[in-house]
């Protein structure tokens, strides 16, 4: 789709008006799926009716879960609602080149979605990250350590400059008065609907004020000349110097990252990670399932500690002895693969992980055979095995 959006450009040499246009456009795409598309949208624009609460709340010195707060909450949203910000369908306009021409739905989070910026250039350094695994440098602009750090320095200063509005020091006293004006006095003793869970004393005066004061706040954000300097980044020729594969790859998470989003949003927001850096853990199982370098001649369970209900280390010393020394043997069996996995895959034909597999296989039974005198038998089968590798 991003493919389509761009009219094959990312192949190519392209301005950052160019980008700006795609970016603007983007989500457009995904606009035909209705179900997924609307929902998604209407969270972010929540996430962006949050930040200018908080920003109202602090300035007015309330506790954030204050009654107080929850009074701000929601009139900003019956206001929003009152816009047709919060509703039930969504539509972007074709040929969207400038800020300006958004619709006022796209314009919150434009000023005001610092948590869906964030993780979109956090999204990016996780795509560069990734491209450190198969590190291929040569004359024809293909990916290089020093490249993608030097891009990654670039992102991350893009990252650095939302932090600005961690707290409301970026606010003009004026502004700041303009929120204390509204919601400390006018709206102060007003009260919700309990019944509609509407607020109904909103008149035109007052959603005027709103969007007064809202409209002010989105001026002192300038929160879109962030995404300008992302633009710039992308656009610049330290990224468009980069191997196709590569360019394409990182402008592919800039500009399609919302399609991450809708999967990546409910779970970072669940464990209260809105904003922070894209992880990936890993899971490696270690278990006789999967070491499966020794074989022995007449394989089978090699593990006898489930035998008599589970209670067979309890009853017998070979048993616990069998046990601990294969433990040991499918551990070191499965450090070696996973170190092994963490080896860029143009390198792993350096290392010989079988030989060091013998050698570490064969160092366990030697300091081993000393202290496990109730296995014999398994101790010579084990050399045998390890002898043929």
């Amino acid at each position: 789709m991003i493919e389509d959006l761009t009219e094959g450009g990312l192949r190519g040499k392209f301005t950052t008006d160019d980008l700006r246009h795609w970016r603007l456009s983007s989500t457009k795409v995904l606009s035909g799926t209705a179900i997924v598309y609307d929902a998604w949208m209407r969270s972010i624009i929540l996430e962006g009716l949050d930040f200018i609460v908080q920003v109202i709340v602090s300035a007015c010195q309330y506790a954030a879960d204050s009654r107080e707060a929850r009074r701000v909450q929601e009139t900003v949203e019956a206001w929003a609602r009152n816009q047709g910000i919060i509703a039930a369908h969504y539509s972007m306009p074709e040929g969207l080149y400038k800020y300006s021409d958004l619709p006022k739905f796209a314009r919150i989070i434009g000023d005001f979605g610092v948590i869906y910026k964030k993780r979109r250039l956090n999204f990016v350094l996780h795509e560069i990250n990734d491209l450190y695994h198969d590190i291929q440098a040569d004359d024809s602009g293909a990916a290089n350590p020093e490249s993608l750090d030097l891009l990654k320095i670039k992102v991350q200063k893009c990252l650095d400059d939302l932090s600005v509005y961690d707290d409301i020091g970026f606010l003009s006293r004026q502004a700041v008065s303009m929120c204390r004006k509204l919601f400390v006095g006018r709206f102060a003793n007003e009260k919700a609907n309990m019944i509609s869970a509407e607020i109904d004393f909103l008149g035109q005066d007052d959603i005027d004020e709103i969007s007064k004061l809202v409209a002010r706040l989105g001026v002192e954000c300038d929160m879109e000349r962030s995404m300008d300097n992302a633009d710039a980044v992308m656009a610049s020729p330290l990224l468009l110097n980069l191997g196709e594969r590569s360019r394409i790859a990182i402008l592919t998470g800039y500009l399609g990252y919302f399609y991450w989003d809708i999967i990546l949003r409910p779970t970072a927001s669940a464990l209260s990670l809105d904003a922070g850096p894209i992880d990936e853990i890993l899971i490696d199982r270690i278990s006789p399932e999967d070491a499966t370098t020794i074989t022995l001649n007449d394989q089978k369970g090699v593990l006898q500690g489930g035998s008599f209900a589970g209670f067979g280390g309890f009853l017998s010393r070979s048993i616990r002895e069998n046990d601990y020394l294969w433990g040991r043997l499918h551990a070191v069996d499965r450090l070696f693969d996973i170190l092994d996995s963490t080896v860029p895959a143009t390198r792993r034909g350096d290392f010989d992980i079988a030989a060091l597999k013998k050698r570490a296989f064969g160092k366990v039974l030697e300091e081993e055979a000393k202290r496990l005198r109730f296995i014999p038998e398994l101790m010579a089968e084990l050399r045998e095995a390890v002898a043929r590798l």
